[in-house]
């Protein structure tokens, strides 16, 4: 339950039986105070400010009372966004050249395009004092190291490299409230 005064000595108590988790987030100078709970409108998890260290708000106060029937629809949307978040990252890094990938040379003017290899090495590198970019070694069919960047290869078959909905729903379960 969530127990705010409204500045004439009223309190007015909102989410009761919704608070799942309280926590706070400290700024530079401020911290502000910060109840999760679960809003059976929108059928979602949302952080509500219920007192803050710049203005008067002593008053205030957040208590953890969520029932097991909230506990059980916020763990169950928790983990579903989690999941879709999770599915979208590693199907991202699935994508993105790294060390052992096979690749394809897809433009640049030093090696062919076309070539295919395996990733061996990537190292960061800075030009014009500020742009970074990362340069890689490609070893082809026949053995030979090429040099490229990045930016100029494509990942072959990156499915091979995804992480199992299994794995991923595993690690979205990781839930507490």
């Amino acid at each position: 339950m969530i127990s705010i005064e409204n500045g004439k000595g009223e309190i007015k108590t909102s989410y009761e039986g919704c608070v799942l988790k309280t926590y706070e987030e400290n700024g530079y100078d401020d911290s502000d105070f910060i109840a999760m709970v679960w809003d059976e409108t929108t059928q979602s998890i949302k952080h509500v400010e219920y007192a803050t260290t710049r203005g008067w708000t002593y008053h205030n106060s957040a208590k953890i009372d969520a029932t097991e029937e909230v506990k059980e629809k916020a763990r169950a949307y928790a983990i579903k966004q989690n999941f879709e978040k999770l599915k979208k990252s590693y199907e991202k890094q699935s994508l993105t050249p790294d060390k052992n990938k096979i690749v394809k040379v897809v433009k640049g003017r030093k090696v062919p395009k076309g070539l295919e290899g395996v990733i061996l090495w990537i190292k960061e590198e800075t030009y014009n004092y500020h742009n970074k970019v990362s340069s890689i070694g490609i070893k082809d069919i026949n053995g030979v190291v090429h040099r490229s960047y990045t930016h100029n290869v494509e990942v072959i078959n990156p499915k091979q490299y995804m992480v199992s909905e299994k794995q991923i729903l595993i690690e979205a379960s990781r839930v507490n409230f």
